[in-house]
């Protein structure tokens, strides 16, 4: 199954929380607390931001970010490269697993 076939199979309820935190923070994570897997951020296509477009989402186009934490494992984000930087994006994913060690 591709990305797209997951998402649009995952709760609606779920997508719909997913949209309103990037509606209003301009990102995403695998460590949001909304159980949006990493594997799908990994692989996300301009195909899976339409359809989030189709449930809310307002902002630009999304890309991905990762980063290894020593003692904790690897964080990723999906961001709107129009709304927030990739700096920006990565002290977010930071500041979640800071936050959980």
């Amino acid at each position: 199954m591709t990305t797209l076939d997951h998402l649009t199979n995952w709760d609606i309820e779920l997508v719909k929380k997913v949209v309103d935190h990037l509606n209003e923070f301009g990102i995403v994570s695998d460590e949001d607390s909304y159980g949006f897997p990493s594997t799908w951020i990994e692989r996300w296509s301009d195909a899976c931001t339409d359809y989030l477009k189709t449930h809310g989402y307002e902002g630009g186009p999304l890309s991905d970010i990762s980063e290894y934490f020593q003692g904790y494992g690897a964080v990723y984000g999906l961001f709107n490269t129009t709304g927030i930087s990739y700096k920006s994006a990565g002290e977010y994913i930071t500041k979640l697993a800071t936050s959980k060690m």
